[in-house]
């Protein structure tokens, strides 16, 4: 039974994928997207890499890849993270959306490449 003027949303699924979250995300606050108050349980890098991944898998349905295009895709998120975690360097959420959804995309073409598929 849910109580009066509670948010079954707020109080037990949000809490629950902010657990579950931060076992595949690091979760950093000023990484990550924001409704309101409120932290998305992935980073922005995260969230576009895993939302860009599934759409990747539907878009194969239609259109396939090159296994080089792949590789090619993921080099913006390599030198954008290694250039964040060895330099002083801090980049943005514009940048990890970007970078995170190319590298998604290349992750769910490379599986069906090297799975056959």
């Amino acid at each position: 039974m849910v109580a009066a003027g509670s948010n079954f949303f707020l109080d037990f699924i949000y809490p629950k994928s902010l657990i579950v979250g931060s076992r595949i995300c690091h979760q950093i606050d000023s990484r990550s997207f924001h409704f309101g108050i409120r932290k998305f349980p992935l980073c922005a890098r995260c969230t576009a890499m895993y939302l860009s991944f599934f759409m990747g898998v539907i878009i194969r349905i239609f259109v396939t890849l090159p296994l080089y295009i792949s590789v090619i895709l993921i080099v913006p998120m390599l030198i954008d993270g290694f250039t964040q975690l060895y330099t002083k360097y801090e980049s943005n959420n514009t940048k990890r959306v970007i970078t995170g959804a190319l590298f998604g995309y290349a992750m769910s073409t490379m599986i069906f490449i090297f799975c056959k598929i």
